[in-house]
């Protein structure tokens, strides 16, 4: 789409490919079985019903109703997203449905928008619209319309919700605060291999072992002239009114973790200055967390303040002891994710099935790690959560007693093979697939994980 376009002109434009995309889905949707799955025919159905009463591109008084057809109909279409059981094939057209539904809901706002009554059209109207469109780029990946999803929130925040200028001096220099001590775990005596700038032929020899590279990513527009530290830039880049989404409690493991979206500018107040230095971390409120999240597909300017290693490119092969690994399956074989959270944020111990390369940005962040053999040892849950353990390695209460709950940890993991490392601002840390490992942030901590 042409910047330069009216919104008018751009928006009739977006909705007349959105509209088309609407038809291909429901057809796709039409064809499965309704007996298996009544929900998805009368789903169908419904979206029919719509696309033929209706032009989305077309201004009348019904586009009015239309809004709140969309609305019900993004929200049936979550739903049974989220229930879905009986014709799981279904899944990727009630995704891609749910997507343009949620922009053509957002953009009929833009569509139906008159200057004339904009004293009635507050700020949460707008903020509405782009939360919209951040739900399903957060729920789908939105891969098909991510140009049209990006240049509507450009467009949207450009005219009604510009950053607000710095109210001092102060707010434009604040960097988030690194504390001081780091207690090391007390289920690790093991450091973790250093290396200083391996060449690639280093890295083949160790690519069977965790190993760090300190300071590697020091030069990242990260960590210098685009400063993830600092609360201002991080509010500049996604502009405002962007939903991220973030875990709410302490552990994932605990029935009172769960997940909800969350403004960025708010998420990023909440965590600064959460816990005085001399608190136990995580003894504060409820730990926020964005975790293992997408956030340069959401706010791609990030994405040109880091560099990916030329490691991640070196297709290792298969460990003996993870026989079964694959690189990720899509294009770049490589998955990116960031990792924010408040001092004291644990990720309990459990495996993955790729290669991981970590970088720490912001704060530091201790690391503890195990061999993939140690998995009887690490007792690990059931079914979903199977590669994830019930042990606690960064407690001082689980220390070993003869009437442990986890005796054969201490025994078989501790003595020898569990590893630590804290890492500091722009330490990378390489480690391969099927190893334990278990993060503690001791400071307001930013990282990037690579999966390849």
């Amino acid at each position: 789409m042409d910047p330069t376009t009216s919104d008018a002109e751009w928006v009739k434009n977006g909705l007349g490919n959105i509209e088309t995309q609407l038809n291909l889905y429901t057809a796709a949707l039409h064809a499965y079985d309704g007996t298996k799955d009544p929900t998805l025919a009368t789903l169908a159905t419904d979206y029919t019903s719509l696309t033929d009463r209706s032009s989305l591109t077309r201004m009348n008084p019904e586009a009015v109703i239309l809004r709140d057809s969309l609305d019900t109909l993004a929200n049936r279409s979550y739903d049974a997203i989220q229930s879905l059981s009986s014709c799981k094939e279904a899944l990727p057209f009630l995704l891609r449905l749910f997507e343009v539904t949620c922009l053509a809901r957002s953009l009929l706002d833009l569509l139906l928008y008159d200057p004339l009554s904009a004293d009635r059209v507050n700020e949460s109207f707008w903020k509405d619209a782009i939360g919209r469109v951040d739900r399903a780029i957060i729920i789908t990946g939105a891969d098909q319309n991510m140009d049209l999803a990006q240049e509507f929130i450009k467009r949207i925040q450009h005219h009604h919700l510009p950053l607000k200028p710095p109210t001092s001096h102060r707010e434009t220099i604040h960097v988030f605060l690194c504390g001081s001590n780091v207690p090391h775990p007390p289920a690790a005596t093991t450091s973790v291999l250093r290396l200083q700038s391996p060449s690639m032929n280093t890295y083949r020899q160790h690519w069977h072992t965790p190993f760090v590279i300190p300071s590697y990513a020091t030069d990242w527009p990260a960590m210098k002239d685009h400063p993830w530290s600092s609360p201002s830039y991080l509010n500049q880049v996604a502009g405002r009114g962007r939903l991220v989404p973030i875990e709410v409690g302490a552990d994932y493991r605990r029935d009172d973790w769960t997940q909800r979206l969350m403004d960025w500018e708010t998420f990023l107040q909440a965590l600064d200055g959460r816990e005085d230095e001399t608190d136990e971390p995580g003894s504060g409120p409820s730990s926020l967390y964005l975790a293992q999240h997408s956030l340069f597909n959401q706010f791609p300017a990030m994405r040109a303040d880091i560099e990916v290693p030329p490691y991640v490119y070196a297709v290792p092969p298969a460990p003996s002891d993870y026989p079964d690994y694959e690189p990720p399956g899509n294009d770049e074989q490589l998955v990116m994710n960031a990792w924010i959270g408040p001092r004291g944020t644990i990720s309990p111990a459990h495996t993955d099935p790729y290669y991981n390369c970590y970088v720490q940005v912001v704060g530091r962040k201790t690391v503890w790690l195990a061999p993939p053999y140690v998995t009887p040892w690490m007792y690990p849950h059931d079914l979903s959560l199977s590669n994830t353990s019930r042990v606690d390695v960064f407690s001082t209460s689980n220390l070993p007693r003869s009437d442990n709950a986890v005796p054969l940890f201490y025994t078989h993991v501790v003595p020898s093979l569990a590893q630590r490392v804290t890492l500091q601002p722009g330490d990378m840390l390489l480690f391969p697939p099927g190893w334990w490992h278990a993060m503690r942030s001791e400071d307001v901590s930013i990282s990037v994980s690579m999966w390849f």
